[in-house]
């Protein structure tokens, strides 16, 4: 018993490092899970209640109490600093999309652009015939060898 009871105290100084790097942390502490926090919570509250009501061990109950407040302060850290960034977020896209309406527009440009590179790219590789219009290409007129004599790794 003394055992148990050293470590779970131990645990309520370990909680400090994880307090603390998350009260430093500038997104919204993605690399914490709420979940399993939450959880610790829930299981250091039902000990709590357990060690009061079941087994009346008041000196298990102070220390499992202990771990309820470090677990429930490291959620509330947690919560506040992701719903705080998720207001702030939506407030940053509203702002961006009324000042720069081309954005997206400028976005899927490129991504057509880059996906009809690949289409030719793909074209050219399995259909040996295939050579693809294109009106403002300055090589438009050479042959294969020689689109890439100019390239220093590329030699006969």
């Amino acid at each position: 018993m003394t055992a148990f009871a050293l470590l779970n105290g131990a645990r309520v100084v370990a909680y400090a490092p994880q307090i603390h790097c998350l009260t430093r942390d500038n997104t919204n502490a993605a690399a914490v899970s709420l979940i399993t926090w939450t959880l610790f919570t829930l299981a250091n509250g039902a000990t709590v209640a357990y060690a009061l009501l079941v087994i009346n061990d008041p000196l298990m109950a102070g220390v499992f109490g202990l771990n309820l407040l470090g677990c429930l302060t490291i959620v509330a850290i947690i919560g506040k600093k992701r719903i705080f960034l998720l207001s702030a977020s939506s407030n940053m896209i509203a702002e961006r999309d009324s000042m720069d309406h081309g954005m997206l527009k400028r976005l899927m440009l490129a991504w057509r652009r880059s996906a009809q590179k690949r289409l030719e790219l793909h074209l050219k590789l399995t259909i040996p015939a295939y050579r693809p219009i294109h009106h403002d290409a300055p090589f438009l007129d050479l042959s294969a060898d020689d689109r890439y004599r100019h390239h220093p790794y590329i030699r006969d």
